[in-house]
Parts: C-alpha cells; structure tokens; sequence
C-alpha cells in the first residue's frame, strides 16, 4: 500500500491573495486533511482537501488524495473523476495503490491507467535538475551556509517550500530543492533507496559548492515524510556533512541508528525532530526512541510533537523551521 501522498503544506499563492494568508490558511487545510486521513475519517478529509484545492488548483497530490478518499469510501465515479485530474496535473503512478482497490476493475480505472503509463515514459525521458534559490543580496565574496530540503513521496520540488524561499533566503541561507530519485510524473516523485538519494545530494553538494561561495560547515537538511526518513538516515552516516538534520513526520531505523550511532559521538551534528500526535503509533514511537538513543550518546537532539495533527507537516511551517533552526544553529 503506497497510501496517501504526503503532502508538503506549501506552494505559491494564487494572484491577487496575501501571501502569508494564503499560505497560511492552505497549510491549515492540509494539515488537517493529513489528519483526518491518518484517523480514517475520509469524508473529512476531503473537504479539507478541496477547500485547499480552492487555493492552489494546480497542485495534483491534493486530487490524488481526493480520489484515494472517495476510493476508500467506495465511491467509485467520484474516485474516477479525481484520479482523472490527477493525471492531468502530471501525477502518473499510482496503478499499486491499495487506495484504489475499490475501483481496480472498473473500464474507467483501467483507461486512466494506460494513458498514464504513457506519459510517465516521456516523464522520465526529462532532465529533473535541483532547484537553487540565493539570497537577492548574495555577494561571492562571502560565504553562505546550505538548506536543503527533501520532500515526501509524491511529492515535487515545485511545490516543496517553494512559499518559504524567501524567509530562508533572508536568514542568509542558499536553498536547494532536489527533485526525488524516482521519476512518477511531471509533478510527482519519491526518493527510492536510501543509496540512490545519498548519491543524489552529495553530487548536488559539490556541484552547488562549485557555483557558489558554500560555508561546508553549516549545511541544513530538512526532509518530510519519505525526505524526513531519507534525511535522518543521512544524518547517520555522513555526521560529517551535515550541521543538523530537520526530520518531519519520518520513521527512523532504531537498527540503523543503534549501527551508525558510534558515527554520531563527539560530532557536531544536531537533529529537530518534529512529528504529529497523532501518527501512526510505531512511527510516534519510532521517533521517541530515536530521540532517546540520539540523547544517551551525546547527540543534541531535540523532539517536537504537535498533538493535534496526524501525518502532517506543522500548520505554520515558518515558525517550525525557524525554531529548529535557532536550536541547531543559534540563528
């Protein structure tokens, strides 16, 4: 089961509307869609979900949520409908989503399914090149520290803190968002193994260096669901790479952590973890010991738990990212 597509709260603001508001209000309805879903409320998420549709008609991880609701309430022309939309705002994988068992062998399921296996051909024919934003006043005679930004599965560096570039630009930072490792439409990817991502984002390491003027001792990496877990595994093995790590509704490996956590002692590297109350029980508790076992060695970590979302980014995504960014850098 792939499930929901996990929604990053952030994209542009339609024309004519206050920024902040918009943003804003659009992250409130996401947030609380993500919960609705995790607490299988489906009609309530959906209504979330359109009203954020309402703000930004061109993002296609909202249909895609929409249809996998209406799917999972047995709806099945509504689902039809959506998943229509979906393909045409560019998100072409999702034939193995149990979300969509209920509409599997319907004529109309099957269609769509063909004509988004073409696209995803020509899809993955593109070149998906790491989105870079400096600050305006970015002089090369200075050096900048590095935020990097991974988004969940499904989702688009188009849309992943795209509506927060210029806070993080104003805090002095260069930002980059990568694209995910696999391609699953114009505007849908996931990062695949954790080995293909690593290779990602060193390779857009040097090649960023080698444009700008980077400060290598104060890279940021932040990642969301699928990016979170990618990012808190990073962290792990490469302690030397990164200043702190911001995971976000991710699971962590306790395996994993346990193995590489000697990596970990006497390095500089902190982690902000921030994770919903209401998630899924292991995954809550997966951050928990993940905290615990960070703390017992000597890393400084520090656990934020929203109680009042479930698989969700934060509803003010400015504020959560500036507060991690103080505790891991003084900034």
């Amino acid at each position: 089961m792939f499930g929901i597509v996990f929604l990053m709260l952030m994209a542009q603001p339609q024309e004519g509307k206050g920024k902040s508001d918009t943003v804003n209000l659009r992250a409130n309805y996401i947030s609380m869609g993500m919960t609705a879903y995790s607490g299988e409320h489906y009609r309530e998420a959906i209504g979330y979900f359109k009203k954020a549709f309402k703000l930004d008609s061109l993002y296609s991880a909202l249909t895609y949520n929409i249809a996998c609701c209406y799917s999972l309430l047995n709806l099945k022309d509504s689902a039809v409908v959506w998943l229509d939309k979906t393909v045409g705002l560019g998100a072409y994988e999702f034939e193995g989503d149990s979300d969509f068992d209920n509409i599997r062998k319907s004529k109309e399921f099957k269609e769509i399914v063909l004509r988004a296996t073409r696209l995803l051909e020509e899809a993955k024919k593109k070149e998906w090149k790491t989105l870079v934003f400096k600050p305006e006043d970015y002089n090369p005679e200075k050096k900048y520290p590095l935020f990097i930004g991974l988004h969940g599965y499904g989702g688009s560096a188009d849309n992943f803190l795209r509506a927060v570039k210029d806070y993080i630009n104003k805090k002095g930072y260069i930002l980059a968002i990568p694209y995910g490792t696999k391609v699953q439409g114009l505007t849908s990817f996931s990062w695949g193994s954790i080995n293909k991502c690593k290779e990602k984002i060193m390779k857009d390491i040097k090649e960023i260096e080698s444009k700008y003027s980077i400060d290598t001792t104060r890279i940021i990496l932040l990642g969301y669901s699928q990016g979170g877990s990618r990012a808190a595994s990073l962290g792990i093995t490469n302690p030397d790479v990164f200043k702190g790590i911001i995971a976000i509704a991710s699971s962590f490996d306790k395996k994993g952590l346990k193995k590489y956590i000697p990596n970990l002692k006497e390095k500089e590297i902190g982690y902000y973890i921030i994770i919903g109350g209401k998630e899924r029980e292991e995954r809550l508790e997966s951050n928990k010991k993940a905290k615990q076992l960070l703390e017992k060695n000597g890393v400084k970590v520090h656990l934020k738990i929203y109680p009042e979302i479930g698989h969700a980014f934060p509803p003010d995504p400015e504020e959560a990212i500036g507060t991690a960014l103080r505790f891991l850098t003084g900034d």
